[in-house]
């Protein structure tokens, strides 16, 4: 496994505590003195380790998506109510096969290198014994697709301002030497409503 696993130690009194990285060479401990410094480990490990239970964290609220592999629900973050979307993907559909577990680990590796304004941005992960969540930006402005459908035809200066950024965010890809593979419509989400 590429990516450790991150699992937090009881507190004592609540002011002390510690957490767990749990990877191939085995488990490491760390220790925290007080909440501020707890915060800010935890922070920082959560952007490169897998974490266990999402739900100390997140109120999981509605779906607003579906794939053959995952459910995307949209999520609150519990400490500031921040919004975000969560892809929860069940292991069964992954552990199928070698290569679905490879894809899954090179898809999590390769979000968490990319930072570009047109592609989403994947904030943590987390996994339990049944599933593989995804903690990513949640975009309100609804797929490509279905906005072609309710709209029909864009103008062309609209239709500009979409493939522009279709290209821009095509072009850092390539950049990182990493190919989509999967673009189509319903792949495209818009982060507002206004086009």
């Amino acid at each position: 496994m590429d990516n450790p696993r991150l699992e937090e130690v009881e507190d004592v009194n609540e002011k002390t505590g510690g957490f767990q990285l749990i990877g191939y060479k085995g488990v490491h401990e760390f220790m925290w003195c007080n909440l501020s410094e707890k915060e800010s480990w935890l922070e920082n490990l959560r952007k490169v380790c897998i974490a266990r239970n999402i739900t100390q964290l997140y109120n999981i609220g509605r779906m607003i998506g579906k794939g053959s592999f995952a459910k995307v629900h949209v999520a609150q973050r519990k400490s500031d109510n921040k919004s975000f979307a969560i892809k929860t993907i069940a292991k069964t559909k992954i552990l199928e096969s070698t290569r679905n577990i490879q894809s899954m680990y090179k898809e999590i590796t390769i979000l968490r290198k990319m930072a570009h304004p047109h592609i989403i941005k994947l904030y943590e992960v987390y996994e339990n014994q049944m599933y593989i969540h995804l903690v990513i930006e949640y975009l309100k402005g609804g797929e490509l697709f279905q906005r072609l459908q309710n709209k029909g035809m864009y103008s062309e200066k609209d239709a500009s301002i979409v493939i522009t950024h279709v290209l821009e965010a095509l072009d850092y890809f390539h950049e990182k030497n990493v190919v989509h593979r999967d673009l189509k419509p319903e792949n495209l989400i818009f982060s507002y409503y206004d086009l």
